[in-house]
């Protein structure tokens, strides 16, 4: 599901995505030139509409049959999330992991929760909003894993999770 599909969502009152095929040659990243202007447009990357892209999510129904159904067919037994600064994403896992009792495995290659910096107060309301959905993620947090040593030590500190390092490869 993108963003496209949620925000249909609201007029065509169902939300329609698509199965990922693992075949990279087969799938397009973006459907057209126009999409892929807005998602990568700076503009949309500010408080206000990080905010209002959160909402979007949250009041859409995107834990729809179809994707139940998918669900169903792929029988996964762990969530691997690799979360960002937007919070819907955190709602998808939170929610399937409940719904099918699945434990959630956590990601961390960029830091997202100990970040301080005097920002904006639009900023620090998006920060909040972001550490009460990472708090709530880690609780369902069954490993970490990070790309560094110092991410490890913070992370399963604060969390009390156990994590690993897996460093990313360079070219």
């Amino acid at each position: 599901m993108t963003d496209t599909d949620i925000l249909r969502s609201y007029y065509k009152f169902c939300v329609k995505g698509a199965e990922v095929t693992p075949d990279v040659t087969f799938h397009k990243k973006f459907s057209n030139a126009q999409d892929e202007k807005l998602y990568n447009n700076r503009k949309n990357q500010n408080s206000p509409r990080k905010l209002a892209r959160d909402l979007m999510w949250k009041f859409s129904r995107w834990y729809n049959k179809e994707l139940q159904q998918w669900l169903d067919k792929e029988q996964p037994d762990r969530i691997f999330l690799a979360p960002g600064d937007a919070r819907f994403i955190y709602d998808i896992a939170l929610k399937i992991s409940r719904r099918r009792n699945i434990p959630i495995i956590t990601y961390i290659c960029d830091d997202y929760y100990f970040v301080k910096k005097a920002r904006p107060v639009l900023d620090r309301v998006h920060q909040r909003l972001l550490h009460k959905k990472m708090d709530a993620l880690f609780s369902k947090t069954s490993h970490i894993l990070t790309i560094c040593e110092e991410l490890k030590i913070i992370y399963s500190e604060k969390f009390k999770v156990p994590a690993t390092t897996i460093m990313t490869g360079t070219n």
